[in-house]
């Protein structure tokens, strides 16, 4: 029982790890191919908000 308890709580806690390294990879491989347009869309909403 302790083995499987232990295996339940790895698999746990590297999935979500493994999924973050993927996002990372990816993003990361998505920015070298891509060239920057110099339009930042996460700030346009985020400047009206503050004001």
């Amino acid at each position: 029982m302790t083995i499987a308890t232990d295996r339940r709580s790895a698999t746990g806690l590297l999935t979500p790890l493994l999924a973050g390294a993927l996002v990372m990879v990816a993003l990361g491989v998505y920015g070298r191919v891509h060239t920057p347009t110099g339009f930042a869309w996460a700030q346009e909403g985020s400047a009206g908000r503050c004001r």
